[in-house]
């Protein structure tokens, strides 16, 4: 699609932009303090609010308001039916409610033994989650609290679905809701200074989560009105190449070495997976197992993953032995007949896809990953085991 601009057309839209840049550079302690991406000073905030005890002024109300939100929202009309927990939510004095961080790992824990309530929730701000994290906290909770109801929530900026079906989904705009709902139904209790924090905050999440009405209508009236100038800037702005920085984390491992150094799908491989006997499939440069760097939405997504073999049952067999010494398999990856088996995934948010420097370091971040490096170390050993690559 050609896209109809010219250099006038860019210059006249500017004075509007630099308008609505205006509005995001407005003073917030949360940014001069660098703590608007930091999710676990999001956690922290969110605990602060979640706790009756707290010197905010609004007792429980924010807890029963932010749970019963998430627990009524459209988006968890599938999940669990938790309308006995709903009816103790709108009914009991949680007074006595506890609030924990990281206890066993989870992020907020919500504990409520007069209403027999207990609440995980897992907070993602930037990150995804992790190999069985969800289902672990749940089985841990359970049988902590085995007379309590459990209401589990996987929260994220966006409202991500979780993987484990008890979860219910929930967004920052939840939490935006929330807010707004108990400062308006408590305006004479809440001190002056809690509500200068607290808009503060909703500032942070509105712009995080494009709920603001004004933002919106301002920046509809700059596209329409700037449209082909707009679009030309976006096409730019999204156009991403990896292989630059991908070429650079190459380049500094010795055990690494390149594949197919794409733009948008940079592959390589660490050296213990090549293999003398090739594959005769060009994945992987014919060795069984790479690692792939692509852009996932505003984040980037690292996968270490096997390909497909000339023998189906070499394929099968080689991923018995990578469950046999601790790797864990979905049912439907043990078949003869499988191409392409992931074996980790993780992501990471990039906040400048055009800063070479911010990339590099991302990537870096996710391969120096404990987990990941743990895996890696099996998947070697495997390789170095199994005879078909080597005879």
């Amino acid at each position: 699609m050609s896209i109809d601009v010219t250099a006038n057309s860019l210059i006249a839209c500017i004075p509007k932009i630099e308008q609505l840049s205006l509005r995001f550079s407005d003073f917030n302690p949360f940014k001069v303090l660098g703590l608007s991406d930091a999710e676990i000073r999001h956690s922290n905030t969110i605990s602060w609010l979640l706790n009756p005890n707290e010197n905010h002024g609004l007792g429980s109300s924010f807890f029963k308001t932010f749970i019963r939100t998430i627990i009524s929202s459209s988006e968890n009309e599938s999940v669990e039916n938790y309308s006995n927990g709903l009816r103790e939510l709108i009914l009991g004095d949680f007074s006595d409610l506890q609030i924990d961080r990281e206890k066993s790992h989870i992020d907020i824990l919500c504990i409520s033994h007069s209403n027999k309530i207990v609440v995980i929730i897992e907070n993602k701000v930037y990150s995804g989650e992790y190999s069985n994290q969800l289902n672990s906290y749940l089985s841990t909770v359970k049988s902590q609290y085995q007379d309590h109801i459990c209401i589990p929530i996987f929260l994220s900026i966006e409202g991500l679905a979780p993987s484990h079906s008890e979860y219910l989904a929930a967004s920052y705009k939840h939490i935006w809701e929330s807010i707004n709902h108990v400062t308006k139904l408590l305006k004479d209790r809440i001190p002056k200074q809690i509500v200068d924090f607290l808009q503060f905050y909703q500032q942070i999440i509105s712009e995080k989560t494009m709920i603001d009405p004004t933002l919106q209508e301002i920046a509809r009236k700059i596209y329409r009105e700037n449209k082909p100038a707009i679009d030309f800037i976006h096409s730019i702005g999204i156009s991403i190449d990896l292989s630059d920085p991908g070429n650079r984390i190459v380049e500094k491992d010795d055990n690494l070495v390149a594949i197919w150094p794409g733009p948008g799908w940079y592959t390589f491989a660490d050296k213990g997976f090549v293999i003398p006997k090739k594959i005769q499939n060009d994945w992987g440069k014919g060795n069984p197992v790479q690692y792939w760097f692509s852009p996932y939405y505003e984040k980037l997504k690292i996968c270490l993953e096997v390909g497909p073999f000339d023998s189906g049952k070499d394929r099968l067999d080689f991923l018995l032995q990578l469950e046999k010494n601790g790797i864990r398999l979905r049912p439907s990856s043990k078949t003869e007949t499988g191409t392409y088996t992931r074996l980790y995934t993780q992501t990471i948010y990039i906040k400048d896809w055009q800063d070479f420097s911010e990339i590099e370091e991302k990537m870096k971040s996710l391969l120096d990953n404990k987990d990941l490096r743990k895996l890696v170390e099996i998947v070697k050993t495997v390789i170095k085991n199994h005879t078909t690559f080597w005879t």
